[in-house]
């Protein structure tokens, strides 16, 4: 699945959820489902470097697994596809909808277990073989 943009209004993104023959069909960052003619799609937008903040401020990206802990899909887990600004598409095999694919804001999930993305690399200094260690 690639994110598309084109003739969604500005500033939307949208990730590509079935193709038709006339049409892809885009579910954008407001979550709703739009035709969109291929010739109107622009190209997928890197996101593998976008992150953004969850519920307990650590910081989530692409890969990642969440759990939903707010709004209509609260108890869902999915994961990362892609980032917009605090948007998160999550992908679970276990939703029929939309190819699996489904829309929340960061600040309504909660990163399960550790970040791929993490901005405070460990700095233990103090252990063996580090420095200031023995």
């Amino acid at each position: 699945l690639e994110s598309a943009t084109g003739s969604l209004s500005m500033p939307s993104v949208g990730v590509v959820v079935k193709l038709e023959q006339e049409a892809l069909q885009v579910l954008d960052n407001h979550g709703k489902l739009k035709a969109v003619r291929p010739s109107d799609a622009q190209p997928q937008k890197k996101s593998a470097t976008a992150v953004a903040l969850d519920s307990e401020q650590q910081t989530v990206g692409q890969g990642d697994v969440v759990k939903v802990t707010d709004g209509i899909y609260k108890s869902k887990t999915g994961t990362v596809r892609h980032v917009f600004r605090a948007f998160l598409f999550l992908y679970s095999p276990s939703r029929m909808e939309n190819s699996g694919m489904f829309i929340v804001r960061s600040r309504q999930c909660t990163l399960m277990g550790h970040s791929k993305h993490t901005e405070n690399a460990n700095t233990n200094s103090a252990g063996p073989g580090g420095p200031g260690g023995p």
